[in-house]
C-alpha cells in the first residue's frame, strides 16, 4: 500500500505498476492530478479515467511531465497516453 488516506488510495504491483484512485486534487509518489481520477502507471504508459464522470480534463503531472487528459464527450471513458 503507498497510501491510504480521504485523498488518495493506491498501491504498487510486484511489475512496479502504481494504481491509485484519487478522491480530489493530490499527489502519490511520482503521480500528481488536478482533481478525482483513477489512474494506472506503468513504465511507458498512463491510464486516466474520470470516476466523477462529470470534468472536462484532468491534468495529470508524472516524472515530472504534465500532461492534459481530456474527457468532454468521452462518458466513461479511459485515456491511455505514451510516455515515452
Amino acid at each position: 500500500m503507498r497510501a491510504n488516506t480521504p485523498v488518495v488510495q493506491a498501491l504498487r504491483l510486484w511489475d512496479n505498476t502504481l494504481l491509485a484512485n484519487f478522491y480530489s486534487a493530490g499527489t502519490v509518489d511520482e503521480v500528481s492530478v488536478s482533481g478525482p481520477a483513477s489512474v494506472a502507471l506503468g513504465r511507458n504508459s498512463l491510464a486516466v479515467s474520470d470516476p466523477t464522470q462529470l470534468q472536462e480534463s484532468v491534468r495529470v503531472t508524472v516524472r515530472r511531465r504534465t500532461v492534459e487528459v481530456p474527457f468532454k464527450d468521452a462518458f466513461g471513458a479511459t485515456k491511455v497516453v505514451s510516455l515515452r
